[in-house]
């Protein structure tokens, strides 16, 4: 056996607790993508736009570009590599963090950054290129980047679930993609799991985040890629709940509950070590 693709290659966590101004989140995330391979093209460079490393097979890539709005607000923009803005109001997304003070959550790869404001109620922003392994990197449809804001780039709060993801389609246009495999359950009929999800013997199961094609327009669906370095919990586990999971014979990896909201019975963790 060996590690999941997805869950191969590098990752990086980071937690610093108590940011008053965004501009930490920024000078954090440079840090945090540049240990990854990203590269600062900004002109100066300091602030970015951060770009993520080139995929060697269909030199795909997208970029990171960070604003700050005020001392407690943070727009973040995602662009493919075509120059696509990616976040559902293409204008970006802001996140916010409270006057006095919030925990920040970074989780970070060659082909992901994740940033979680530990608020009352957690505000999270999240990009992804997905991983298509065992499929070639644009070998049929295009390497899709995903990507999901808390609010539009005028501060309003968005949904708060992991279920609205946003991704660029073959014609240039957005659509919203749930993730999650599609099981079948009791009277044969496709759909996620009901209650806790566990073995027979009580342990915790654990699922990639797996993006398809679920139009129901056409069969048959099809799969778009998954999430790297993360899993699928089960939605009674609390944010910031942390788990180890094998992921290979004699190997495991340490998840950590994110703060977004569940959809079908699911959270999503990222991990962390």
């Amino acid at each position: 056996m060996s590690v999941p693709n997805f869950l191969s290659g590098n990752f990086r966590y980071l937690s610093r607790p108590g940011v008053t101004d965004v501009n930490t989140i920024i000078s954090d995330l440079a840090s945090e993508l540049a240990a990854n391979g990203w590269t600062d093209i900004g002109s100066p460079p300091g602030g970015g736009p951060f770009k993520s490393p080139v995929n060697a097979t269909d030199g795909s890539y997208f970029k990171l570009t960070l604003t700050r709005v005020s001392a407690t607000a943070l727009l973040l923009l995602i662009n493919d590599m075509f120059g696509t803005a990616i976040n559902y109001d293409t204008s970006g997304a802001q996140q916010y963090i409270d006057a006095g003070g919030t925990e920040i959550r970074c989780f970070s790869g060659p082909d992901y950054v994740v940033v979680e404001s530990m608020r009352a109620t957690p505000e999270v922003f999240w990009a992804q290129r997905l991983n298509v392994w065992p499929e070639t990197p644009g070998l049929v449809r295009p390497t899709f980047v995903v990507q999901y804001g808390p609010r539009d780039h005028s501060g309003n709060l968005g949904n708060l679930t992991w279920a609205f993801l946003n991704l660029r389609e073959l014609n240039g246009g957005f659509s919203n993609r749930q993730g999650g495999h599609v099981i079948v359950r009791s009277g044969n009929a496709p759909g996620s799991p009901i209650g806790l999800f566990v073995t027979t013997s009580g342990a915790y199961m654990f699922e990639p985040l797996d993006l398809v094609d679920a139009t129901y327009t056409s069969q048959p669906s099809y799969l778009l890629g998954r999430c790297p370095q993360c899993l699928l919990v089960d939605q009674q586990h609390l944010a910031g709940t942390e788990f180890t999971v094998p992921i290979d014979t004699g190997t495991t990896g340490v998840f950590k509950v994110s703060g977004l909201g569940a959809s079908s019975t699911r959270k999503v963790a990222f991990r962390k070590g």
